[in-house]
């Protein structure tokens, strides 16, 4: 279970202790829907699910925390500061909220820190003459959208509806990030190629005839087709349908008829990206300069490994498109307050579903303490029942964590009997459930015998694509050792009906009468997930101060 108690010494004055805990407890509040009541050098901390106290004094500074559920993604990063002192607090609560115009390798030198608005407070009123302009359907800068935005509370609505605010997005947000493609099992042969559309980017994955799995941008140097047409497809090589310059498996340009003498064929291959395979799981960046992967991949590794998922085969695969702007979507997928009342099977299977929706305190100390049961009897990978969080400014935001399914329950079934042979390291059933969350776009949900893959993939600013991927072992046969529509029954179910709930979340908050609303208790991710979304726009424009201008002057 996710409980922190940790004493570290200090050596800054009393006050200026006192201010820097005041600082990460203001955050963490505003992040998690908290209660926090000072009392002198103590402050108590409550909320639906933490509970704990910080204490500072003229030499210690004390946290005691307990996260109670597994899945609580905060533990790193508290984790992580109060390992690394007061320090550590600094540096947290300039991390969580920038100064303006600071860049992140400039931060440890920064002194002012911007605190968020406390939880419960009313909306601010509009700050200048510009951000009066921003009713709905008006032209507006997008830095004074951001500046809307108020901590707690969902975003502004020109930032879900604007295709300005996309482009931003694609440029600031998905363009330095890394994004899942697809298991590298459908590219089972050297010349077997798949291509994926992420934004206004077309990129295609070849494997190639060295078995290393490259991509590039699906765009030929010669006038800007398209190279590859269709999902997927093999070829020895890779040929231009428009006018036949044909390139090898490694990008390089092999043919092209009728060029002059000074035409150079080197400098006129495709353009590549970088590819990180991570036990047979595909990602890419469009950036030459991509975040910081390493840290969070040796963990993925690990725990796909685990999972059986470097050996693994799919079993099924549903493509879903989903009229929604992709952040309600990601939105809905990150919090379960609306399971109960919409998804009635995957509550029928996750015990953590009724603490999670209800917000009622029995329900939330029922699971806990069938979780901390549970964890107590794990015999393979116990080290990962913890939260393990990534969520550094310049890191890949990743969090893992393992919970489990319900009481009885062996695997995400309908009735928890399997529903696959058992994968990875597994030799038995531990009613257990693995889960990532790699940034807001990526997410894994894996049992001992099958794992579901999700990918949604930013379209326009009012479309996303969900691809949902069931895998099972590679050595299993369907019809004699698993049947799809089993193995993909739960999640199947309920995307169907997310999607039905992003469409009408869509729908809504296009209407003049749409007001950013406030949070529960119990959707703490969204906190998490709204305030980094704005901390890494604010971030993006400030180190480009241009495409600020841009995104003013393009076309809403």
């Amino acid at each position: 279970m996710a409980t922190i108690d940790v004493e570290r010494a200090h050596s800054l004055a009393e006050r200026r202790a006192l201010e820097l805990a005041q600082q990460f407890v203001a955050q963490l509040a505003a992040r998690e829907g908290l209660t926090a009541t000072w009392r002198g050098n103590r402050c108590d901390l409550r909320g639906t699910s933490l509970k704990g106290e910080l204490a500072v004094d003229a030499r210690h500074v004390r946290v005691q925390i307990d996260l109670g559920l597994p899945m609580r993604p905060f533990a790193g990063f508290v984790r992580k500061l109060v390992n690394e002192g007061l320090d550590g607090l600094a540096e947290a609560a300039r991390a969580a909220s920038p100064v303006d115009g600071v860049t992140p390798d400039e931060k440890s030198a920064a002194v002012a820190v911007t605190l968020p608005t406390p939880i419960g407070t009313p909306a601010p009123t509009p700050r200048s003459a510009a951000t009066v302009a921003l009713a709905w359907g008006a032209p507006s800068p997008l830095p004074a959208l951001l500046e809307q935005f108020v901590p707690g509370r969902s975003l502004p609505q020109g930032l879900y509806l604007r295709e300005d605010v996309f482009q931003a997005e694609m440029e600031h947000l998905h363009g330095p990030g890394w994004h899942f493609v697809d298991h590298a099992s459908r590219l089972p042969r050297p010349g077997d190629w798949i291509t994926h559309q992420i934004g206004a980017a077309s990129l295609v994955v070849v494997r190639g005839d060295d078995d290393t799995v490259r991509a590039f941008h699906n765009v030929c140097p010669h006038r800007g087709s398209m190279v590859c047409l269709g999902e997927q497809g093999h070829s020895t090589r890779l040929v231009c349908p428009y006018h036949a310059w044909s390139f090898d498996l490694h990008g390089r340009l092999q043919h092209a008829r009728a060029m002059d003498d000074e035409f150079s064929a080197a400098a006129h291959g495709l353009r590549p990206l970088q590819v990180r395979v991570i036990a047979n799981m595909v990602y890419v960046s469009l950036s030459a300069t991509p975040k910081d992967i390493e840290r969070p991949a040796l963990l993925l590794g690990q725990l796909y490994a685990l999972h059986g998922l470097d050996r693994a085969r799919v079993a099924h695969r549903e493509v879903y498109r989903v009229a929604a702007n992709w952040k309600l979507v990601s939105e809905n997928f990150l919090e379960c307050y609306h399971c109960t009342p919409t998804h009635p099977e995957y509550c029928s299977v996750n015990a953590h579903a009724q603490g999670n929706s209800s917000g009622k305190a029995e329900s939330l100390q029922a699971y806990q303490e069938f979780a901390r049961a549970w964890a107590s009897t794990l015999v393979t990978a116990p080290d990962l029942t913890g939260p393990h969080d990534f969520s550094l400014p310049h890191e890949q935001e990743v969090v893992v964590y393992r919970q489990p399914i319900r009481q009885g329950f062996r695997t995400l079934s309908r009735d928890g009997a399997p529903v696959a042979p058992l994968m990875g390291g597994f030799l038995q059933y531990d009613g257990g459930e693995s889960v990532v969350a790699f940034g807001a776009t990526h997410f894994v949900s894996a049992a001992n015998d099958h794992a579901t893959v999700f990918r949604f993939t930013p379209v326009n600013a009012g479309s996303t694509e969900v691809v949902v991927t069931w895998l099972v072992d590679q050595r299993a046969e369907p019809g004699r050792d698993y049947k799809p529509e089993e193995v993909a029954w739960m999640w199947r179910v309920t995307t169907e009906q997310d999607k039905r709930l992003a469409e009408d979340n869509h729908r809504g908050v296009t209407s003049p009468a749409y007001r950013p609303g406030p949070y529960s208790l119990v959707e703490g991710p969204l906190r998490r997930f709204t305030a980094r979304y704005v901390d890494e726009l604010q971030r993006g424009l400030a180190r480009d101060p241009a495409s600020s201008a841009k995104a003013a002057t393009r076309p809403a």
